[in-house]
């Protein structure tokens, strides 16, 4: 079992400073990068940063695998103020992978 979140922060700290922060949460914790997509002990992702589109190496803004993913657009259409994506564009997209992919998620009561 996993345990997806997705918060909402304001911050006065740039889109590489974030990375940093991030990173070190990750090693601090001991994360381990062993098997692309599986088992670890944290991983922490920026999805979106503003309305900034980044494409390098290290740092990809909106996180490209997002809207393929049921575990990220639940939680995120829950608090998601449009900033970036039309916010049916995300209903539309949740809709779509119901339909068509084997993912299950379950939330956990508040």
């Amino acid at each position: 079992m996993f345990l997806n979140v997705v918060i909402k922060i304001e911050t006065k700290f740039s889109e590489r400073e974030i990375l940093k922060i991030i990173n070190k949460i990750e090693a601090e914790l001991d994360r381990k990068r062993e098997i692309r997509w599986g088992p670890r002990t944290i991983d922490i992702d920026i999805l979106l940063f503003s309305n900034k589109k980044i494409d390098e190496i290290d740092l990809i803004i909106p996180h490209k695998e997002m809207l393929n993913r049921l575990f990220v657009l639940i939680p995120l259409i829950e608090i998601y103020d449009g900033d970036y994506f039309e916010k049916e564009v995300i209903v539309k997209r949740i809709d779509e992978l119901f339909k068509i992919e084997d993912q299950k998620i379950q939330k956990i009561n508040d």
